[in-house]
């Protein structure tokens, strides 16, 4: 459940957006203006952004651009109502991986969007592994050997998370920058409390793999049983 990024001016366009996302099992944030949506793309990490061209504060191409000097490489589809070849280039050059010209189809946005998510190395396999432990990302699903796991939607995004960063440590801060929407009115506690819900679930199915508290460093998920 990649987490995305919509930076659209248009309140109704933009909240129809994230509804159907979010139908897709996609987790989402919002801007309405250029510079909102790129100060939190500067705070956040996102798998994906869908930036509108014409923005109040920032243009989606100046926010792309920025984005790219930065070193960001997170997929970023553009949308536009102008469909000028012109204004493709200059998206395009600005760092755009897609470009997408109003009014367009719900279907097309998600075909587009999955493609996109292909592309970078993270998202190439469908099925997450580690031990007995088996996430199928298309599914949703988790098991633990020949059993499955039974995980409400944000435990099902943590450890999916962790299991695309096997070994890397974060503290529960950043858990919650990553893993919950940015109007969450989650806290470290409940980061806490859903890693401790996690332990629960993974160890009444088997000892490995486990999610470990590194003292003074953070959480993270591998198979010693150190």
């Amino acid at each position: 459940m990649p987490k995305i990024l919509i930076i659209e001016d248009e309140i109704e366009l933009a909240v129809n957006l994230k509804k159907v996302l979010d139908e897709e099992g996609f987790t989402t944030d919002l801007a309405h203006d250029g510079l909102i949506g790129a100060a939190m793309l500067e705070q956040y990490q996102f798998e994906l952004v869908i930036v509108d061209w014409n923005l109040p504060g920032l243009q989606g191409p100046e926010i792309i651009q920025a984005f790219r000097k930065r070193g960001g490489f997170t997929p970023i589809l553009m949308l536009t109502g102008e469909g000028d070849i012109k204004n493709k280039v200059v998206g395009f050059e600005s760092g755009a991986d897609d470009y997408l010209t109003k009014p367009f189809s719900a279907k097309e946005l998600i075909l587009r969007l999955r493609a996109l998510l292909r592309r970078p190395l993270e998202f190439k396999k469908n099925v997450l592994q580690l031990g007995a432990l088996q996430l199928d990302v298309d599914a949703s699903t988790a098991a633990m050997g020949e059993k499955s796991l039974n995980l409400q939607r944000l435990e099902y995004r943590l450890l999916e998370f962790l299991m695309r960063n096997v070994g890397k440590t974060y503290t529960a801060e950043a858990l919650l920058d990553r893993v919950w929407p940015a109007d969450s009115e989650a806290s470290v506690e409940t980061v806490r409390g859903y890693i401790k819900t996690l332990r629960k679930k993974l160890s009444a199915e088997g000892s490995q793999p486990s999610i470990r508290n590194i003292y003074g460093l953070g959480y993270k998920i591998d198979l010693s049983d150190d």
